[in-house]
């Protein structure tokens, strides 16, 4: 793996993280929504995102998928 996808990975856990704590900021305070299950919901809707994001826009080495092929 190289340091663009491993850049591109750590920055998107980042900002995934920052986003579901921003969010549950605002659960907890702003709607006064204390519910685990909208929280849980809220989790779910994130992790989803985070991995539906990270398999379209990830940095793909082409030269290595033909190198598989070659191995085989």
């Amino acid at each position: 793996m190289n340091a663009k996808k491993l850049r591109f990975i750590f920055l998107l856990t980042l900002i995934s993280v920052l986003i579901f704590l921003a969010g549950e900021i605002l659960l907890l305070f702003v709607f006064d929504n204390n519910s685990s299950a909208v929280s849980l919901g809220w989790l779910i809707a994130v992790v989803v995102v985070t991995v539906v994001i990270s398999a379209w826009k990830c940095p793909r080495d082409y030269e290595d998928d033909d190198d598989s092929n070659e191995k085989e």
